[in-house]
C-alpha cells in the first residue's frame, strides 16, 4: 500500500494547526454548555486489533529435472534445518511448513519480522512460498526527533490558546472548563506503533525483506 510521505513543513503544520486547536476549544465550550459534568472526562484510548487474511508475499518454483519427489523432499528438509531460527512445524510427502523470525526491520525501530515458509514438493520440482510476512514491534522504541518536535510545538501553541480562552472568559467556570479540554487535547502524546504486514511496509522495509528472502532461497536451491 503506497503512502504519501509528508514533508517536514506539512508534518509540523498538521501537528500545530491553530484551526484544529481552536475547533477543539469550540467543541469544549459546546460540551461545557450541554454536559458540564462530562466536559473534562478523559476516555481511555482503545487499540483495535485487525484480523489478517493469509497472504502469499513471495513464491518461486525451482525445477529439478530427473529428481524424484522423495529425493527433493529429503534435500529440502536438510537445507531447511541449516537455516538459523527456522522451525519445521509440519511435514508430509507433499509439503513442508516452517516458521521463521527474520532480521529485517524498518528504520528506527525495535522488533522482528515473522513469516511462514511453505515448500510444495512435486516430481521434478518444488515451490517455495513466504506466507504472512509481518513486522511486530517489540520493547521500547528509539526516539523519533521529528515526531517529538511536532508534539512539543503543538503543546506550546495549546498552552497559549488555553491561556487566551481562560483570560477571555474572565476566568469563568465555562472558560476554565474549555481551557482544560484544550490543554488535554494538545498535551504531548507518545507515538503509537502498529504492527504491519509486508504489503503495508515502506520501500526500505520491503527491500530488507526481499534481500533476506533471496538469501534464504539461495540456500534452499540445489
Amino acid at each position: 500500500m503506497n503512502k504519501k510521505v509528508k514533508s517536514y513543513e506539512e508534518f509540523i503544520n498538521e501537528e500545530i494547526s491553530l484551526g484544529n486547536i481552536l475547533r477543539t476549544g469550540a467543541l469544549a465550550t459546546s460540551l461545557a454548555l450541554s454536559q458540564p459534568s462530562q466536559a473534562i472526562t478523559n476516555q481511555p484510548v482503545q487499540t483495535e486489533l485487525s484480523t489478517e487474511q493469509q497472504s502469499v508475499d513471495w513464491e518461486d518454483t525451482v525445477q529439478c529435472p530427473g529428481q524424484s519427489k522423495s529425493d527433493i523432499h529429503s534435500k529440502v528438509s536438510q537445507k531447511l534445518r541449516m537455516i538459523p531460527g527456522l522451525r519445521i512445524v509440519s511435514s508430509s510427502p507433499d509439503k513442508l511448513t516452517c516458521t521463521l523470525n527474520m532480521k529485517s526491520k524498518p528504520k528506527n525501530s525495535n522488533g522482528q519480522t515473522s513469516t511462514h515458509i511453505e515448500v510444495i514438493v512435486s516430481e521434478g520440482e518444488y515451490t517455495i512460498k513466504f506466507v504472512d510476512v509481518k513486522f511486530i514491534y517489540v520493547g521500547s522504541q528509539p526516539t523519533d526527533p521529528l515526531y517529538n518536535t511536532g508534539q512539543n510545538i503543538k503543546s506550546k501553541v495549546g498552552d497559549e490558546v488555553t491561556r487566551t480562552v481562560v483570560r477571555g472568559s474572565g476566568n469563568s467556570i465555562l472558560g476554565n472548563m474549555a481551557g482544560s479540554v484544550i490543554n488535554q487535547a494538545t498535551r504531548p502524546q507518545p507515538k503509537e506503533y502498529k504492527n504491519f504486514t509486508y504489503n503495508e511496509g515502506d520501500s526500505y522495509y520491503k527491500s530488507q525483506v526481499n534481500t533476506e528472502i533471496m538469501s534464504i532461497v539461495s540456500l534452499l536451491r540445489f
